[in-house]
């Protein structure tokens, strides 16, 4: 039923350890519904090249990608998969971001065609991005480009003309937390430094 894709990197692998031991707690009720995989490398592969290897590897039903800096409400698989018995194209939620101190709700789903701060009382909207739960074969569909940062973005551009139908949590299920404290800087992205105009 649900492919959970986590990419991570070998110098993160604590924290992806963190969250792969409670992803598998949270989904061992579920049996072989859920599987949990995940790629990792040394910052060699991009982003968006590793996205599109996780995406082919999922076997299930439907998708979702989780960032090993991040977090999953403590219920969050079981509120996930019962949404999931509707058939639907897509599932969304709402995020809870904690940027040490400063926290910010968003939301993706698809009410939104663009990107936009402060709508609906979110600090950030935007249409469904690869966390969100969507059918794997219409998320394979879109191809992200080779590039380090900013994959979401293309691939929420290129989602909204595959996705039908959808249904909203209206709940915190994905946490934005950046538990890496790795900052913004171009090692992250496994660069030695950004493109000309990038900082």
């Amino acid at each position: 039923m649900l492919s959970i894709l986590i990419p991570t990197v070998i110098d993160r692998q604590t924290i992806f350890s963190q969250l792969h031991n409670e992803l598998l707690q949270q989904a061992a009720p579920f049996g072989d519904s859920i599987e949990v995989l995940f790629l990792t490398d040394d910052r060699s592969m991009s982003i968006g090249e590793k996205r599109n290897k996780l995406y082919s590897m999922a076997s299930k039903k439907y998708s979702v990608q989780w960032d090993d800096d991040d977090w999953i409400h403590p219920r969050g698989i079981e509120i996930l998969m019962s949404a999931l018995h509707e058939d639907i194209d897509c599932i969304t939620y709402k995020w809870f971001c904690y940027f040490n101190p400063v926290i910010e709700h968003r939301v993706f789903n698809c009410k939104y065609t663009e990107v936009k701060d402060n709508v609906d009382g979110y600090n950030k909207v935007g249409p469904p991005s690869p966390k969100c739960v969507i059918k794997t074969d219409l998320a394979r569909k879109v191809k992200f480009p080779n590039i380090r940062f900013g994959e979401d973005g293309h691939f929420e551009k290129e989602i909204q003309q595959h996705i039908k139908t959808s249904t909203h949590i209206d709940d915190f299920i994905y946490y934005y937390m950046d538990r890496c404290n790795e900052g913004r800087g171009p090692e992250r992205y496994g660069l030695k430094e950004f493109p000309k105009g990038i900082n």
